[in-house]
């Protein structure tokens, strides 16, 4: 029978010294300890144990070396990935039949996508199509697969069980200010994470890329501005749900403030359900407060708006001119063809897997994120209002701020 390992025997002891007679596990250099941890152990594994040896709990390992089950976690995934060690969900984690000794790390197969909203919705989402696309192909280049992960797997009952058997070297988590705050600890302290929303500034080790949404949106307000609109609506998500909608709810409000305009409550429109049926509902409310144009802050909504309008019998854009955000080809077929701010999907992909990739293979988080800049597409969906009394824009005392959102005289 193999001989089981004794908690009075401990796996990779911290007292433990490495060849070079430096200590096993050195807190203050450069590898992270999970790295230091899993190394230990495979050279235990190879110089003392046996096959079918069992290893000793999460528990027991975090308490003999003094770190936290998440360090200990992500040293035995390493060691699965290596081939050292078999996890049978039950019973425990073994010495694998014939390990291999200790030997370079396999490439994990895959790199997984977390999105905090049901795939249903996701799929109809012209930002997510386009999204996914260009992760699958950039996650393809570097030698990985791409698994699309249901947020249902982050529910309290359910994560112990996602984090010890999820087949993913790390995760891509969108909209992460949806996912409970307890989860994604866990799953930053489990796994190499990389997010879509900038970390507080009291969070550190947490590896992320955006595109600026405040840009956008000024982007957005600038070209109806320019076009003489005063009577401007906003069709927007919940800002305290994320941080994108919140900044552009707040480039809303600074581009009506430099040009003089009053906010009205009335004009703005925020809705926690990004369906389009939902944004069609919301958008025929605003409509009804007569607005001359409308800025969507994303595809969904825009494709609400544009479904509203057409129930008024309201014609763009010689009764309402339209700006959307998160431009999709969708929006180019659509007549008479909707200007939009696009982001730029395939860099933006591209960066977050270059970035979740060197996380996976340095084990470091870089010292900064990445922020990248939209870009409007001129289309047909913006006229001057027909009113000419809305072209009368008071000017802004702030000479340069005026200057930059173009305010018409």
């Amino acid at each position: 029978m193999p001989r089981r390992l004794l908690q009075s025997e401990p796996l990779g002891d911290e007292r433990s010294e490495s060849p070079s007679g430096e200590r096993a596990l050195d807190r203050s250099g450069p590898q992270p300890a999970y790295r230091q941890l899993a190394a230990l152990l495979a050279r235990e594994i190879r110089d003392r144990r046996k096959p079918g040896d069992r290893i000793p709990s999460q528990n027991e390992l975090a308490d003999a070396h003094g770190v936290s089950v998440e360090t200990v976690l992500k040293a035995l995934r390493d060691l699965d990935l290596r081939g050292l060690i078999t996890r049978e969900r039950g019973r425990g984690t073994f010495v694998a039949p014939e390990p291999k000794g200790d030997r370079p790390a396999r490439r994990p197969k895959a790199l997984g996508v977390v999105i905090s909203e049901s795939w249903d919705r996701a799929e109809l989402d012209p930002f997510y199509q386009e999204m996914i696309a260009g992760l699958g192909r950039a996650a393809s280049r570097e030698g990985f697969s791409l698994l699309l992960l249901a947020s249902d797997a982050l529910r309290p009952a359910r994560l112990p069980a996602f984090l010890q058997e999820c087949p993913v070297a790390g995760l891509l988590v969108f909209n992460r200010p949806e996912i409970l705050p307890a989860a994604f600890e866990a799953l930053h302290k489990t796994l190499q994470v990389v997010v879509t929303d900038p970390p507080a500034p009291r969070e550190t080790g947490i590896g992320w890329v955006d595109v600026d949404s405040a840009a956008g949106g000024r982007l957005a307000m600038a070209r109806l501005l320019r076009a003489g609109h005063r009577r401007i609506g906003l069709l927007n998500s919940e800002p305290a749900r994320r941080p994108a909608f919140a900044a552009r709810l707040e480039a809303y409000r600074a581009a009506l403030a430099a040009c003089g305009i009053p906010f009205r409550k009335d004009l703005v429109r925020q809705t926690g359900d990004l369906s389009v049926e939902a944004a069609r509902r919301h958008a025929g409310a605003l409509l009804a407060r007569k607005p001359t144009a409308l800025f969507c802050a994303n595809g969904r909504l825009t494709l609400g708006a544009l479904r509203a309008a057409a129930d008024a019998r309201l014609r763009i854009p010689e009764d309402l001119s339209i700006v959307g955000y998160d431009d999709a080809p969708v929006f180019s077929l659509t007549p008479p063809g909707i200007t939009m701010v696009r982001q730029p999907i395939r860099r933006f992909a591209e960066a977050l897997v270059h970035a979740l990739v060197a996380q996976v293979r340095t084990g470091r988080v870089a010292s900064s994120g990445t922020r990248l800049s939209p870009e409007l597409v001129e289309r047909g969906s913006v006229a001057s209002p027909r009113d000419r009394e809305a072209r009368r824009v008071v000017w802004s005392e702030n000479e340069a701020e005026r200057r930059s959102l173009a305010c018409p005289p």
